[in-house]
């Protein structure tokens, strides 16, 4: 019963490593999105060539 036990807690110790890791990624990841501007769309006969 014991090694069922200690099995559980790695468990449940690496799930909520990964989940921390993805929620610190997701933060990141917004705080970046906002400093970048989204380009402009071209514009003039170079943008339609066809």
């Amino acid at each position: 019963m014991d090694i069922l036990l200690l099995i559980l807690l790695e468990v449940a110790k690496t799930i909520a490593r990964e989940v921390v890791a993805f929620g610190f990624k997701k933060i990141t990841s917004k705080k970046k999105k906002k400093k970048t501007t989204p380009k402009p769309a071209k514009r003039g006969r170079f943008s339609k060539k066809r």
